[in-house]
């Protein structure tokens, strides 16, 4: 039978390189994802610069703000709603960034 203060132990060990762990994966994706991304971009080509960003933006995004709505409601007990603010703060942010970047002078519009 396993000790309880070595299974705390190892998850306290555990949890603590995770937090660097968690930013060198996304610097990570990042450098090894960068260069192909442009050279994509490049081409100018509709397809190849929509699944450029698709593959950008769902492995990136998804791994650097998954584990933040577990995270920020562990952090602060008492404020629970704190990832209804932050789903409703991005559909604000990304709608009217969105909009805006639609409607910039020099975008070409399909």
């Amino acid at each position: 039978m396993l000790d309880s203060t070595l299974l705390m132990e190892s998850m306290i060990v555990a949890v603590i390189l995770e937090i660097f762990a968690i930013p060198l994966m996304g610097a990570l994706l990042i450098a090894v994802s960068i260069v192909p991304f442009f050279l994509a971009l490049q081409h100018n080509s509709y397809w190849l610069t929509q699944s450029a960003m698709i593959v950008a933006l769902t492995q990136g995004h998804s791994m650097c703000y998954a584990p933040q709505a577990s995270w920020f409601p562990e952090l602060f007990l008492r404020c629970s709603g704190i990832t209804v603010i932050w789903q409703i703060g991005s559909l604000i942010g990304s709608g009217m960034f969105a909009a805006l970047a639609g409607n910039s002078p020099g975008t070409a519009q399909r």
